[in-house]
């Protein structure tokens, strides 16, 4: 059983990165930062390890939202959905299908949350996906009057 070969970019444990070299008694990954992380063979048969490159490259990316009470929900789900329509449309980094989903998934104590899932073709671009698509929600909530809260609370104060 081999379920991962060199170039394929695994996670076991914390350590996630891509495989540069398999031999009889390590496993050699370079993460993201670049630094060579070197695993016992013996390690790898008892941990989970995640392949991100099986079956195939594309990789779902969920996106957190989060919008200020009073915000209509079904528009905010349109505005997203839009989005991510046009971000398939007009970048090299998203899939058509599985198509993108949206849902309004819960009452923040500050806010509507809401999660925007979009399929990339390749593992290795969540970073510049999610740059993209927040950039895009930034400026039409702008543009819609559609308010990203922070979080509050509020503070009673009681005279005695």
């Amino acid at each position: 059983d081999k379920p991962f070969k060199v170039g394929d970019r695994i996670k076991v444990d914390d350590i996630y990165g891509n495989v540069i070299s398999v031999g009889t008694r390590s496993t050699r990954i370079q993460t993201l930062d670049y630094q060579v992380v070197t695993i016992p063979n013996n390690k790898l048969t008892t941990n989970v390890i995640i392949n991100y490159s099986e079956p195939d490259q594309k990789l779902r990316v969920t996106i957190p939202v989060s919008v200020a009470y009073g915000t209509d929900p079904e528009r905010v789900k349109q505005i997203l959905m839009e989005i991510a329509k046009d971000t398939i449309r007009n970048s090299e980094y998203l899939l058509e299908e599985p198509a993108p989903t949206v849902f309004f998934t819960e009452f923040g104590d500050s806010s509507l949350n809401f999660i925007l899932r979009v399929w990339m073709k390749k593992y290795n671009t969540p970073d510049e996906v999610k740059d993209i698509i927040n950039i895009k929600i930034t400026r039409r909530f702008a543009k819609e009057g559609i308010e990203i809260p922070f979080q509050q609370m509020d503070v009673h104060l009681k005279k005695e």
